[in-house]
């Protein structure tokens, strides 16, 4: 089974990197722990975001680190 892993990251100078790769995985188990061994790497620490996708499931999984708390109204 396919599945798409977008992944984006801060930079220091405010911009944000994107990674997106497709993973072949022969379940959804085996796709989410290869996605976090991926996360894991390429944050490293940094503040990002990522998500797992599938064509026909649609989102899998989500990951959220380190991100400031959202600015209220």
């Amino acid at each position: 089974m396919r599945y798409h892993l977008r992944i984006a990251r801060a930079r220091l100078q405010g911009s944000v990197d994107t990674h997106c790769t497709v993973l072949n995985a022969p379940t959804i188990e085996a796709a989410i722990d290869r996605a976090v061994a991926i996360v894991d790497s390429v944050l490293d620490g940094r503040p990002g975001v990522a998500t797992l996708t599938s064509p026909y499931r649609g989102l899998i999984w989500a990951h959220r680190q380190n991100l400031p708390a959202p600015a209220w109204p």
